[in-house]
């Protein structure tokens, strides 16, 4: 019984010995498959992050498109109601200057006022306001188209506005014409 008990475990022995190679195999199998696997898988992250980076990247370049061409419509549309303003203060000009001069029909007179009173308030009422030449001259808002010696005024004293100039929302867009004091 000895013998038998001996000879019992070798044959385990043996058995689990044969067993392992078929598991070794399988396990390389599996090993290698777990190897193609994980490089296919960083392979696709690899991809994801690259495509990903793309993404963000295309997708700051279209909101910097998107901002850049609001701001351009913006501009475009101040640009063109700036033209407009401009050439609506050329025809203040005129009306002023017709209504300085007289005449016998004054219910023509009082109808000329009205209009101009009506279109100056539709410019105010879209930004425009009409430059102070009761301040000391200054270049950034009057245009010292003529100079005189004076001894009733201060040297940069305006003395004469010979065209009026005008802002538009803070921002000049014609120079007000003066005659200035030396």
């Amino acid at each position: 019984m000895a013998k038998k008990k001996e000879t019992e475990p070798t044959q385990q022995t043996e058995s689990t010995e044969q067993t392992k190679p078929k598991k070794s195999k399988a396990t390389a199998e599996l090993e290698t498959k777990c190897d193609e696997l994980t490089a296919r898988l960083e392979e696709s992250e690899k991809k994801l992050a690259e495509q990903k980076d793309s993404y963000l990247r295309l997708k700051a370049d279209f909101d910097n498109y998107r901002k850049r061409n609001a701001k351009l419509r913006t501009d475009s549309l101040e640009d063109g109601r700036q033209e407009v303003i401009i050439e609506m203060l050329k025809t203040a000009d005129s009306f002023e200057r017709a209504l300085s001069t007289q005449t016998t029909d004054e219910s023509f007179a009082n109808g000329m006022k009205m209009i101009f009173s009506m279109m100056m308030q539709s410019l105010s009422a879209l930004g425009v306001e009409e430059i102070d030449t009761s301040i000391p001259f200054d270049p950034n808002f009057h245009e010292a188209v003529m100079s005189e010696e004076s001894g009733e005024h201060e040297a940069g004293t305006i003395i004469t506005v010979l065209q009026k100039g005008y802002t538009l929302n803070g921002k000049v867009i014609r120079t007000a014409m003066v005659k200035v004091a030396k």
